[in-house]
């Protein structure tokens, strides 16, 4: 079951918070009057059909995962207009108390194309980033756009398969060998729609040359994508078989990422009992890293290389033994 905005706290989020509220509130009265609307049949009403709340572009808007990633690109967006509009998957767990809530909702949003989901190459545990489906669409195609060594009408080509790739395959990843054959689908179908008018040739030596050329194109175009860096193999497994999607942008998201995870670390291991509170490491303006401190606090505890305490003063974190440095001084 699909839950609707009742379990985050639109007070964490500031002035933005509020009016996230507020809308949200518009958008349940808007959504509570066209149910209203659909009378059941023996009241002359037409019969609802099924699925058809949960297909609803607004009962989407209305998802706490959706409203919560909203609300902390916009955070975000308003620390740095340039950072890239990713947020880490487990930021939701943050604000979300049950995580298989947050799994179920974002599987939902990535099928319906509402958010994509990008492979990130960070050090330590895999974490995926979450951005909106309309910004990925944007960036990746102006990604594709910007090419002066491409003619005009391969950028179109490459163009217009990308958004039908897009279309087809809703998960973070898929196998190259189903790519493959898509982009020769989408060949073959362009191929046929130029030959309308054109006379058919029944030479089998002619159609074996066109399959030859229609494999190398494909393989061309797969080519430009990783080119592109919107389709991508894994860092560390480049033969494998498997692309993710990506944009040229998540590089930097994950370097600024990593810096900031270093200025934390320098800063805690400054302080004589290595620790000191969240609200500390927010004020500070971490050295070369755009994003929230506490987004970087949330990878380091995530790493296992901090522990976040509760305490009276707030919260705290507190740089684990195994980062201490070791006391050098004569016994």
């Amino acid at each position: 079951a699909l839950s609707l905005t009742k379990n985050v706290n639109f007070g964490d989020f500031g002035d933005f918070g509020v009016a996230a509220k507020e809308d949200q509130e518009k958008t349940r009265a808007s959504m509570e009057k066209r149910r209203a609307s659909v009378a059941a049949p023996e009241r002359g009403g037409r019969k609802r059909r099924r699925g058809e709340e949960v297909r609803d572009a607004e009962a989407f808007a209305l998802l706490d995962s959706f409203v919560t990633l909203r609300m902390l690109l916009e955070q975000q967006h308003r620390r740095c207009r340039d950072t890239p509009p990713i947020i880490l998957r487990n930021q939701l767990y943050k604000f979300l108390p049950e995580r298989s809530q947050v799994d179920a909702e974002m599987g939902t949003l990535e099928k319906h194309n509402f958010v994509k989901q990008l492979f990130l190459p960070t050090d330590g545990p895999e974490t995926l980033g979450v951005m909106l489906f309309g910004d990925y669409e944007r960036l990746s195609l102006a990604s594709l756009a910007d090419d002066d060594d491409e003619k005009e009408e391969d950028r179109d080509v490459l163009e217009r398969f990308f958004r039908r790739v897009l279309q087809d395959f809703s998960p973070s990843s898929l196998p190259k060998n189903r790519l493959s054959a898509f982009l020769e689908e989408l060949l073959r179908e362009e191929k046929a729609g130029d030959a309308a008018d054109d006379e058919e040739s029944e030479d089998s030596t002619e159609e074996d040359v066109e399959v030859e050329i229609a494999v190398r194109r494909v393989e061309e175009i797969v080519a430009k994508f990783s080119r592109r860096q919107v389709l991508l193999p894994r860092a560390d497994n480049p033969s494998h078989q498997v692309l993710y999607f990506s944009l040229p942008c998540v590089r930097a998201f994950c370097d600024q990422l990593e810096k900031g995870q270093k200025s934390v670390l320098r800063l805690l291991r400054l302080r004589r009992f290595k620790e000191m509170s969240v609200k500390e490491v927010a004020a500070q303006a971490l050295q070369r890293c755009a994003l929230p401190p506490r987004v970087v606090v949330d990878r380091l505890e995530e790493r296992g290389l901090v522990l976040k305490l509760d305490t009276a003063a707030g919260e705290m974190i507190r740089l684990k033994r195994s980062e201490k440095p070791k006391d050098r001084r004569r016994r």
